[in-house]
């Protein structure tokens, strides 16, 4: 399986980029966005571990990492990660 972004989680990941480098520094940031890369793939290999979150949208799957939760669906060749959001952040609103 393989997983490919969406315009929407592209553009979350440069602002948890821009954020965390913000708060921190650039190679937390850079830290950051490679364990979120990692769990992505690590999705792609572990289907049987994906939450449900049809209490959204029928088909949508939602896995948290750290401060944020990663909202994916499946399609024929793996994942499609829709969003990227913080745990503070309206779901509804967002997605």
């Amino acid at each position: 399986m393989n997983f490919k972004l969406a315009h929407k989680a592209t553009a979350d990941l440069a602002g948890i980029w821009n954020d965390t480098n913000t708060t921190w520094e650039a190679k937390q940031a850079d830290t950051y966005l490679d364990a979120l890369y990692l769990r992505f793939v690590w999705l792609t290999n572990n289907a049987s571990l994906w939450q449900p979150r049809n209490d959204i949208h029928a088909e949508l799957y939602g896995y948290h990492e750290e401060s944020h939760v990663i909202f994916f669906r499946e399609y024929d060749k793996g994942i499609e990660i829709i969003r990227i959001l913080h745990d503070r952040m309206d779901v509804i609103k967002h997605l």
